[in-house]
């Protein structure tokens, strides 16, 4: 027989084995207000994490071009990639757009390697200074050095930078843009936190 004692231990197991609609209510409503003071830093750092990504391959093509143009003990040349890859990967001789990729060619325009961005929120341009001049291809001499040229062969600068945005650029993500500073003897520096391009 069951006492009435054995009755309330089970009815109380019985209980505590769930949750009650209050408490599922106060749940859902701390985490929805966790979730909304988090999500803006998670962006943020969403868009930092892009950033830096676009900025290490951007440093990669150019250290791989130095190194293999005095590897090879010839000129490299590095450019943006062409919107239409068909039948291979080549320089857009317009250099309008490097946000789809760059390329490395020989001075011949063999294809050595290739770069290809696949997110479209990511900007990527190409200055000499307070002009661009048209700016369209860095090239790399056997000793390493780099120099800065437009499409038809007019050297513009020795030292140039490539600035790297994510998405739109407002106050509060000016740590989000990077600069990639190559001097001419082909060292390259990365500087953060700059004015919106």
């Amino acid at each position: 027989m069951v006492t009435r004692r054995e009755n309330m231990v089970q009815s109380i197991r019985s209980r505590s084995a769930g949750l009650t609609l209050v408490e599922l209510v106060m749940a859902i409503a701390v985490l929805s207000i966790l979730l909304t003071v988090a999500a803006p830093s998670f962006y943020s750092t969403l868009l930092s994490v892009k950033a830096s990504t676009t900025t290490d391959s951007l440093t990669s093509a150019i250290y791989f071009s130095r190194n293999t143009a005095v590897t090879r003990g010839e000129g490299v040349i590095l450019c943006a990639l062409d919107a239409n890859e068909q039948p291979a990967p080549k320089c857009d001789a317009s250099a309008s757009n490097w946000n789809r990729g760059w390329v490395v060619t020989d001075l011949d325009g063999n294809l050595l390697k290739y770069w290809k961005m696949s997110d479209s929120d990511r900007e990527v341009s190409l200055s000499a200074g307070a002009t661009d001049h048209n700016a369209s291809q860095a090239r790399f001499n056997a000793y390493g050095e780099s120099s800065l040229y437009t499409s038809a062969n007019v050297l513009i600068a020795t030292k140039y930078a490539f600035g790297v945005q994510v998405n739109s650029c407002d106050t509060a993500q000016l740590s989000i843009r990077r600069e990639v500073e190559v001097s001419i003897s082909g060292a390259v520096k990365v500087n953060s936190g700059l004015a919106c391009l």
